[in-house]
């Protein structure tokens, strides 16, 4: 895609696109007045050239990165997670795999995007309590998603829940619960429209969901 192709498109409002890493494109889509929503998709490798333009595209609304084939450089990383700390229009953010290596506490670099609504991440970097807990400063989400995140802990999901009052949507599933110490505080989010956790025990799960569809099930 080339930013002559879409210079007629002055008119454009909305745009979704995979894989953007031309600055010279980005750049050309931050001058397109009527364009309030702009919604990319890159994996790890491919966002890099482009992180540092992101900052400069206020309709840069959503975000998605996806797993490469191979894990990032520690330098590498750095670079594609100060672009996405900068990126401070985003209200979506959706992290997939494993984005970064693993000696980068990818949390912490979220903590200003207090814009953010919608916030999906895997396991790959929630191995670490005292890195979920950066996500208490996101205390616009309205929306999180966090599976398979052993970091997850009671004490983090406490501290999520009494921090993200605005929450409408929780998903703490295959995390690190290990008891039910979390739910008194879960209950006080009075504006959850859907609930989706799973704790388990050395001799059960328990899945718990709440919303349109509720099920409760135990396994030995």
């Amino acid at each position: 895609m080339q930013h002559r192709n879409l210079s007629a498109l002055q008119q454009l409002q909305r745009l979704h696109a995979s894989s953007l890493q031309q600055p010279q494109l980005l750049e050309f889509l931050s001058t397109l007045t009527a364009l309030t929503h702009l919604d990319l998709t890159y994996d790890a490798m491919t966002a890099v050239p482009a992180a540092a333009v992101w900052q400069r595209i206020p309709a840069l609304q959503a975000l998605c990165l996806e797993e490469h084939v191979a894990a990032l450089e520690p330098a590498q990383s750095v670079l594609l997670l100060q672009g996405l700390a900068a990126a401070t229009s985003l209200t979506s953010l959706a992290l997939e795999g494993h984005i970064v290596h693993d000696s980068i506490q990818l949390c912490a670099y979220l903590t200003g995007l207090t814009r953010l609504q919608n916030l999906e991440m895997d396991g790959a970097h929630l191995a670490r309590r005292a890195d979920v807990l950066h996500l208490t400063a996101l205390t616009s989400l309205t929306g999180l998603e966090l599976w398979d995140a052993a970091g997850v802990d009671d004490t983090a999901a406490c501290a999520l829940a009494l921090r993200l009052k605005r929450l409408q949507k929780l998903n703490l599933f295959d995390c690190g619960l290990r008891s039910a110490a979390a739910l008194p505080s879960i209950a006080t989010l009075t504006g959850l429209t859907g609930l989706w956790l799973s704790v388990s025990s050395s001799m059960r799960l328990l899945t718990f969901r709440w919303g349109e569809m509720s099920c409760c099930c135990w396994r030995c």
